[in-house]
């Protein structure tokens, strides 16, 4: 289950709003929600952003054998519909990030960002 073929659940930001919105304006709901869009193995995802972005991609045998589905049923019947798909975030980030008002910070880079948060070292 290494290089690439480990599945990883997926949501779009703004399918997850929807999600917040039809629990929040149905307040009878009770219970843990699995909130995901596309089961998609790492690979799979390479592949779209390699589609949209010519880039070669590489996927390396590391040693993560964690992969994982989830099932969103019990929250589609409570009325969530998801409207992004992966696809949509993967052309909404190239788009930002080849736009003229793109800039590259710190703020781009996650773990840098939540070690200066959190005041810990790199």
């Amino acid at each position: 289950m290494l290089g690439g073929q480990q599945f990883r659940p997926n949501i779009h930001i703004e399918a997850m709003v929807a999600v917040y919105l039809v629990l929040i304006n149905k307040p009878d709901l009770t219970g843990i929600f699995n909130a995901v869009f596309e089961n998609l193995t790492v690979l799979q995802i390479a592949e779209l952003i390699s589609e949209k972005t010519g880039a070669r991609i590489n996927i390396e045998k590391l040693n993560d054998p964690r992969s994982y589905n989830l099932d969103s049923s019990k929250l589609l019947s409570a009325g969530f519909k998801p409207l992004k798909s992966v696809r949509h975030a993967v052309d909404e980030v190239t788009k930002k990030v080849s736009s003229a008002d793109f800039e590259v910070t710190a703020r781009n880079y996650n773990i840098r960002t939540m070690t200066e948060i959190l005041g810990i070292g790199a």
